[in-house]
């Protein structure tokens, strides 16, 4: 993940994808299937000094919604960062879903692939 750079989270695997909406990194509402979500995400950092940021957003629509923004700061030097949040949303057919992760500490960093992950389902239309 560069320094200061919002950047686009890709994630190699998926579990379910039952009416494949999951593709090239975003969650896409499958058309006729509009209604309340439910979504969650984590990811971490490792080895961020005291007082830098890591953080993780989540976009609809290539848009940023402003209260997913979650934010973290490590207690000591060199440790690893969680963030994580959970949210309900109202969505309409074509609406899509993506996380995005920020830091700004030094150079590149590596997330901890062991503790990031993406996950929703509908709760009812």
């Amino acid at each position: 993940i560069p320094n200061t750079t919002y950047t686009k989270l890709s994630f190699n695997s998926e579990f379910y994808d039952t009416d494949n909406a999951f593709a090239s990194n975003k969650f896409t509402v499958p058309s006729g299937q509009g209604g309340k979500y439910f979504f969650s995400f984590a990811s971490a950092i490792s080895n961020i000094a005291d007082g830098n940021e890591f953080s993780a957003l989540i976009y609809k629509n290539n848009s940023n919604i402003d209260y997913s923004k979650v934010q973290n700061y490590s207690v000591e030097n060199n440790k690893s960062v969680w963030v994580n949040n959970t949210f309900p949303m109202l969505l309409s057919a074509s609406d899509y879903i993506e996380v995005f992760v920020y830091h700004n500490y030094g150079s590149s960093r590596d997330l901890r692939i062991e503790n990031t992950f993406f996950q929703g389902f509908k709760v009812s239309s």
